[in-house]
Formats: C-alpha cells, sequence, structure tokens
C-alpha cells in the first residue's frame, strides 16, 4: 500500500512554492486577495502559508502588502556560488568584456523563457541595467538568438506570444516578423538588437550550445548613443569565440 501520510505535506510545499513565484514575477507587491487569485487558493489557506514563509523571512508583508523577503537573496547567492556553468563562463566573460569593452551578459533557457546569470559590467555605465536573476522573453531581444535555434513547434509558440507585444519605440511586435528573424538568425548565427526593447540599449548576441542543443546566449551591450551597428559587429568573432569556449567545456556539467 502507498504511503499517503506526506502528501499534505507535499502539497503544502507545492502551494507555497507557487506562491514563491506568483511574487518573484510580480513587479509590484501583492495584497492577499490578489496572491490567492492567481494561485487559485482560498485566502485563509493563501494566508496561513504566507505567514510561514514570513516566519523564515522568505516574505515580507508591509501594510497588507506583500514581497519577498531577504531569504531569496540568500538563495540567489547559493546559486551563483554553486553553479558550474556560471562559475566557469565569467572569467570568460571577464576576458571578453576586457577585450571589447561592452557588457557581457550570460541568458540560459529556462521554463520558456531566458534568465540571466552572469553579468561582467563594461567600461561606460548602462543606462539600464539588468538585475541577475531576471527572467525575459524569448521573442525579443537576445532571447531570439536562443528561439531560433528551438524546433519549429517551440518557435511558433514564442512567435505566437510575441505577437502584438510592444517594441521600446511604440511599434507592436507581428508573429510574422519574428519568426523572419528566426531565419535569419539562423543564418548568420548571430543578432543585433538596437532600441527594440529599451531605447537606450545595443546588443549583439550569439546562441551558447549544451551537448547539442541550444541551452542559452551570449551578449555583448553598450549604451546606444556610443554603440554603433558596426561596432557590435566588429566584436562578434570576440563574442563567438567566447561562446564556443563556453560550449566546449565539459567540465561544469
Amino acid at each position: 500500500m502507498a504511503n499517503t501520510s506526506s502528501q499534505p505535506s507535499v502539497r503544502s510545499v507545492q502551494r507555497a512554492i507557487g506562491i514563491l513565484q506568483v511574487l518573484e514575477r510580480s513587479e509590484r507587491p501583492l495584497r492577499l486577495k490578489e496572491i490567492s487569485d492567481i494561485v487559485d487558493l482560498h485566502p485563509a489557506t493563501t494566508s496561513r502559508l504566507l505567514a510561514t514563509l514570513e516566519e523564515s523571512h522568505y516574505v515580507v508583508q508591509d501594510q497588507q502588502l506583500y514581497r519577498l523577503g531577504s531569504s531569496v537573496l540568500r538563495l540567489t547567492h547559493g546559486f551563483l556560488v554553486n553553479d558550474p556553468l556560471s562559475q566557469f563562463a565569467r572569467p570568460i566573460m571577464q576576458r571578453l568584456t576586457q577585450l571589447t569593452g561592452l557588457t557581457s551578459t550570460l541568458h540560459m533557457l529556462a521554463e520558456g523563457e531566458r534568465l540571466l546569470t552572469v553579468r561582467v559590467d563594461g567600461i561606460e555605465p548602462m543606462p539600464y541595467q539588468q538585475p541577475i536573476g531576471r527572467w525575459l522573453p524569448l521573442y525579443i531581444g537576445s532571447g531570439r538568438t536562443i528561439a531560433a535555434f528551438m524546433d519549429s513547434a517551440q518557435q511558433e509558440a514564442v512567435a505566437e506570444m510575441g505577437d502584438g507585444e510592444p517594441r521600446a519605440n511604440g511599434t507592436a511586435l507581428s508573429k510574422k516578423g519574428i519568426l523572419e528573424s528566426f531565419e535569419q538568425i539562423r543564418a548568420d548565427e548571430y543578432y543585433v538588437s538596437i532600441t527594440e526593447r529599451t531605447t537606450s540599449i545595443a546588443a549583439i548576441s550569439v546562441p551558447l550550445f549544451l551537448d547539442g542543443a541550444v541551452a542559452g546566449s551570449l551578449s555583448l551591450t553598450g549604451p546606444q548613443d556610443t554603440t554603433s551597428r558596426a561596432a557590435l559587429e566588429e566584436a562578434l568573432p570576440a563574442l563567438r569565440s567566447a561562446s564556443e569556449e563556453i560550449s566546449n567545456r565539459k567540465s561544469y556539467q
């Protein structure tokens, strides 16, 4: 007979993780009802779970608004110091930034999005700086470099998700345009994004492959007003070399 005594505990853990994920994705603190509606739990159940998370400082409540607490940063630190790929990629990216003067960033494919795991700041201060752990879609910016090398069904799904979404300049993306960009990226094996996601940023990215499958992207980024397309493409050989070095290394697996 299967042991069912632990099932309620497992369910509580799953629900607590769901609440943390909701707070992590939110751009602002949330009220109890908002959280309970999103996770589809009774407010009383949600309140009990939030109280437990508060005790361990994974959640903070202030004026009936909930947000992630300081203990989440400890998890982030634990990931950064123990993730072998991040540890291996960082010195390579430091050399890349020293050579080009541009900010280098590593995004990894995770759960149908891209996650910023490593950033090495360049010489010029960036008007906008992505925080480590930021989730971003695949239909815009360096995400396209990843999606272009996924299978056709996944590309369709990404393009569908981006259809109608705004660029930084206010114009809307189209599914057709996104799919066409994937085709061009596969041919070029790189992608230049200028004022696409934010008006002040110019970037070039290449795919990162692990075990023959696309796993992320490596990018070089600079302020748009001082970083031309020609300057980005001049840095492409160094960017490709760094990506290949990370892709070919097996010791972090």
